[in-house]
């Protein structure tokens, strides 16, 4: 009953976590930039605005059912476009890492430098035992074997999946939710710049320069900041990998349903 409940309690924070993160990562940078594009069109016209709530009470024939077909309405465009601009920006980002650019980090200097670090017997003691890490060989002709994705991708997908299911005390998954978070505003402020051009008779041209100027460096520095954590994401996964092994973690028992049951009181 008690391992029942616990397996209960973690599908519930599982289910809640991915629901704050389609929330903070999706649905709310694809408002943004639905008010965005809204922007460019009706600035400030409440009269557009009425005219649209007006057209949609005389075809329905109720306020308040139209109010919420257009609340339903706003909620799936948001989403439609908070994902695609989330998929757009992760596929940039990888064809970025791809090519090599900074602050791109290859696998073999990963493990060259954790080779440094901790020694290479204990380094070489633990990748040895997973062909997977076979790959940081073939970090220049990984698409001759078929691979659509670099070789650290693979790497850093089993340490992850290793460590959440083996020691979730290491897991890294903190650091995708950070990334997935990030990742979505990126779009949003991007499309700021466009925005105050189209209407830099409201600021007028000196605000618009500058407020452009900021939000595309603002924009170029996200995106470059998310590639470098892309990058410690596949450094932390494997380095907790390999403290896993060094410490035994996965291999200490843990404690079965009747020893709990037979140190509750009677």
């Amino acid at each position: 009953m008690e391992g029942a409940l616990k397996e209960v309690g973690n599908l519930a924070e599982m289910i809640g976590s991915r629901a704050r993160l389609l929330i903070l990562g999706v649905l709310t940078p694809g408002f943004l930039l639905l008010c965005e594009a809204l922007a460019v069109v009706f600035w400030t016209d409440i009269s557009q605005q009425g005219a649209l709530i007006a057209w949609l009470t005389k075809n329905f024939g109720s306020q308040s059912f139209a109010l919420a077909l257009l609340v339903m309405l706003v909620l799936a465009v948001s989403y439609v476009l908070g994902y695609i601009s989330r998929e757009t920006t992760f596929a940039l980002s990888t064809a970025w890492l791809r090519q090599g650019w900074r602050p791109a980090r290859y696998v073999s200097k990963m493990l060259e430098q954790m080779r440094f670090i901790y020694g290479s017997d204990k380094v070489d003691s633990v990748i040895g035992q997973y062909k997977v890490f076979e790959l940081a060989n073939h970090e220049a002709d990984y698409k001759e074997h078929g691979l659509i994705r670099p070789p650290e991708f693979y790497v850093r997908e089993y340490c992850k999946l290793w460590l959440r299911t083996k020691v979730p005390a290491l897991s890294t998954d903190h650091m995708e939710a950070e990334i997935n978070l990030v990742v979505g505003f990126i779009a949003p402020v991007l499309f700021v710049a466009p925005c105050v051009v189209v209407r830099h008779g409201q600021i007028g041209p000196y605000w618009t320069a500058a407020t452009a100027v900021i939000a595309l460096l603002f924009a170029v520095r996200l995106f470059y900041t998310i590639n470098g954590v892309r990058g410690q994401e596949t450094e932390e996964a494997i380095i907790n990998f390999l403290y896993a092994h060094w410490e035994g973690l996965a291999d200490k028992p843990k404690p079965s349903l009747r020893i709990c049951k037979a140190a509750l009181p009677r």
